[in-house]
């Protein structure tokens, strides 16, 4: 008898230890998708859309939400050409952003609250990091593309951007 109850004591802790084994880890891993995604990977956009800016259009991923924007392109694959990364924000500041976990160089373009380009950062390369991008004046939208794209496709401050 006392045999069994020493079997049936090591085989629930063994039960025990199995399942906390094979689930908590993915559950704990699963409660922390703030984390930066593994380098290359795209993660799952809400919502496309086109922008334009002069004759250039911009299929973009939108990033709306505070999750969304404070993760942004951070080890994100990189952008094709005509690609790019809109964030929205709810009033009009002086965002500040940086190249954590880049993985490519891009363009930073601060759009204000009447959709005019405003300022740009040309070139920003991951190495930047831990420096800072802001624009001079409050800007309500930021559209990140990739490097290059700003001055190949003559954008200017001032420019209507339509979305």
């Amino acid at each position: 008898m006392k045999v069994i109850k020493i079997i049936l004591i090591i085989l629930v802790i063994v039960l025990a230890g199995f399942f906390i084994y094979t689930k908590w880890p993915q559950n704990f891993s699963n409660s922390l998708n703030t984390a930066v995604p593994l380098p290359g990977t795209k993660l799952p956009v809400d919502k496309f859309i086109d922008i334009k800016i002069g004759d250039k259009i911009i299929k973009t991923e939108v990033r709306d939400t505070d999750a969304g924007r404070t993760l942004g392109l951070s080890g994100h694959a990189p952008l094709a050409e005509g690609e790019g990364m809109l964030f929205i924000f709810d009033e009009s500041l002086e965002y500040t952003f940086w190249m954590k976990d880049m993985l490519f160089p891009i363009d930073i373009i601060w759009i204000d609250a009447n959709k005019k380009v405003i300022e740009v950062s040309e070139n920003a390369s991951p190495e930047s990091y831990t420096n800072t991008f802001s624009p001079v004046s409050p800007a309500m939208y930021v559209l990140e593309v990739p490097a290059g794209t700003y001055s190949k496709n003559n954008i200017h401050q001032g420019d209507r951007v339509d979305f």
